[in-house]
């Protein structure tokens, strides 16, 4: 009973507001790719796994993202049975307690994005390489289960292969040569995965050379990732507060001086409890018992996971589920061992914080990643686009299919960058014409063909030359990263 209420405690968070914000261009893209219209570069999985929602539930944001909010769901359940399994009932009630109402998790759960499905299916595999550690075998049926539960997470995202991996190594360690058939079998299991998952890991190597900041080259780069990483184990804890804020976060934060003492203090909260588990973790770590096992697995997933996205580029905190996943068992295995008033002082204060985060989001238009209203951008296009008009976008597929879920009869005369466009890939004349001329270019040829042009920019700083300028008959916002501009 107590279990099912706070299931339902988290299904109401996921469910809250779950289609009031608009969708952001990563949402919008899945969108047409879950609805199997987009076909080139789309995962496998992303129709079987999410485009179930717009056929329950139609044409709009709550129906598209609701698969990630059942996910999410499922997901606190998980974590309650494998603490409860591997560590204690008291563990397993406060780990699921904090992921129901997780700024980090929930956010996640209200996206038509992989990540909440992506942390489900983490921990299934987890929960499965668990119980084989702990009973030294496992049946067949289960592992059918770990093939499945692998075959769907590397359909998911690229790097699902990496902890097959580092849980093999684990195997080995563990039980070395003596039990040399499970190692055996597991390692065969993870082959079979990336054979047959080797068409996706061929289209995603493919995908990255369009992306050269994908990998970090250089120390630069490599300090900006692990600021990312640093900024990533905040959103662990209070969600996106402060990349959420309008126009700049510093700036922003110290003309608010309240918003700045919040964010201070859910600053020295989170550092504190990173800095007071880390005696109790280390104390477990070296126990020869269950839990120092379970503990040692998960500080090095964590480790390893961290030292990965330093490597690879990282642009929200999403990609890292691989590491919030044992860190938040880890965090709840070390808080329950911790003795003295300092305990019930950082639960307070994180219960305090969690619900000003919580606030803070539910009352935010739009989502930290893309701060831009493509509803209302797609109002004024459906109100006021004429025929013949031109449609001229400064990124990529992923902004016309947003606005084209807005607007679904956007379908000609629409220009945008043809990096994801295999089309336009192969139209030398059309990559050359991109390639060659800047927006303004871009614009005046278009101008010369058409009537009108709209140009929907996503970057904050494109500003457009004096010639279109003298020519516009509108400009609107739509948020800080989202403009819209008619030339005539």
């Amino acid at each position: 009973m107590k279990l099912a209420l706070l299931l339902a405690l988290a299904a109401g968070l996921r469910l809250f507001h779950l289609g009031a914000k608009p969708f952001w261009s990563d949402e919008g893209i899945i969108w047409w790719i879950a609805q199997r219209v987009v076909e080139h570069d789309a995962p496998a999985s992303y129709a079987f796994s999410l485009g179930w929602g717009g056929a329950l539930l139609g044409w709009n944001e709550l129906a598209g993202r609701f698969p990630s909010a059942v996910y999410g769901v499922l997901t606190v359940g998980l974590i309650f049975f494998i603490a409860q399994t591997f560590f204690s009932r008291r563990v397993a009630w406060i780990a699921a307690w904090v992921a129901a109402n997780s700024p980090f998790l929930i956010p996640l759960s209200q996206e038509l994005r992989i990540y909440s499905l992506l942390g489900l299916q983490i921990l299934l595999a987890l929960g499965i390489f668990l119980k084989l550690l702990k009973h030294g075998s496992l049946s067949w049926k289960w592992w059918g289960a770990l093939l499945l539960v692998s075959l769907w997470g590397q359909y998911t995202h690229c790097l699902f292969i990496f902890m097959l991996g580092y849980f093999g190594i684990i195997l080995l360690w563990h039980f070395g040569f003596n039990k040399w058939r499970i190692w055996v079998t597991y390692f065969a299991l993870t082959g079979v995965v990336l054979l047959l998952s080797l068409p996706e890991l061929i289209n995603t190597l493919a995908l990255a050379a369009y992306r050269p900041h994908a990998w970090v080259y250089d120390l630069r780069h490599l300090a900006m990732n692990s600021v990312r990483i640093a900024g990533s184990y905040f959103a662990f804890f209070f969600g996106d507060y402060l990349t959420n804020l309008p126009g700049n976060a510093m700036n922003y934060l110290i003309q608010h001086p309240l918003r700045l003492a919040v964010a201070g203090l859910m600053t020295l909260t989170a550092g504190s409890i990173l800095v007071f588990s880390f005696p109790a973790l280390f104390n477990i770590a070296r126990r020869h018992d269950e839990n120092g096992l379970v503990v040692r697995l998960l500080v090095g997933m964590f480790a390893g996971f961290s030292l990965l996205f330093l490597f690879v580029d990282v642009s929200s905190s999403a990609h890292l589920i691989f590491v919030y996943v044992p860190l938040l068992i880890l965090l709840v295995v070390a808080w329950v061992s911790l003795k003295g008033i300092i305990k019930t002082y950082l639960a307070l204060l994180l219960i305090l914080l969690t619900v000003a985060s919580l606030v803070d989001y539910y009352r935010s238009p739009t989502f930290a990643g893309e701060r831009a209203d493509w509803r209302e951008a797609g109002n004024l296009l459906r109100r006021d686009l004429r025929s013949g008009d031109a449609v001229l976008f400064d990124r990529s597929r992923d902004a016309y299919y947003t606005l084209r879920f807005y607007l679904p009869d956007l379908t000609e005369n629409v220009y945008y960058k043809p990096r994801h466009n295999p089309q336009a890939r192969n139209d030398a004349a059309l990559v050359s014409w991109w390639m060659k001329q800047g927006m303004d270019e871009r614009a005046q040829d278009l101008l010369e063909k058409h009537p009108r042009v709209w140009i929907i920019a996503s970057d904050p700083s494109l500003v457009l030359g004096s010639a279109l300028e003298a020519n516009c008959v509108g400009k609107w916002h739509f948020g800080a990263n989202l403009r819209v501009w008619l030339v005539e």
